[in-house]
This record gives C-alpha cells, sequence and structure tokens, in this order.
C-alpha cells in the first residue's frame, strides 16, 4: 500500500463529517494520513460515486457525507 492512516489515540480510524455555510455543504475529512495521498484520492473516487476530493497537507476533503463507507473499506484494508 502506497498511504498509511494513523488511528486516533482512541484507536479509531480518523474519518470526520464537516458541516460549513449553515449546515448547506457537508463534507467527510480524513486525516492523519501518510505516504501518497493521490494513490488513496484514486481509490475513495471509485467508493464514493466520483465525488469531489481535495488533497490538503495530510488530509483528504470529500464532498458529502461519506464516512460508513469510507470505514468500512479502511477496516478491509486493515
Amino acid at each position: 500500500m502506497p498511504f498509511f492512516i494513523a488511528r486516533t489515540k482512541s484507536g479509531n480510524l480518523p474519518v470526520y463529517r464537516e458541516y460549513k455555510q449553515a449546515r448547506n455543504i457537508k463534507e467527510t475529512v480524513i486525516r492523519k494520513i501518510h505516504g501518497d495521498m493521490e494513490a488513496l484520492a484514486t481509490e475513495l473516487k471509485k467508493i464514493t460515486s466520483n465525488s469531489d476530493i481535495r488533497i490538503k497537507v495530510g488530509n483528504l476533503v470529500i464532498r458529502g457525507l461519506h464516512g460508513q463507507v469510507i470505514r468500512n473499506y479502511l477496516y478491509r484494508l486493515g
């Protein structure tokens, strides 16, 4: 795997949901990513029905609420 996602201190995956502009914009954020974020973004596009994914430093921001789908995918990866 060309990327690694570190767990939080409590042992959970760092997948969060964020709301912006009076809850009109809903986003899913993945934090603590190390390695090739482009490879992770292409894999997540397949899972999230080609949602818009923005790459930031150490984070991926995905348009829409896809937390449960992403968590299931990451749990299956190990």
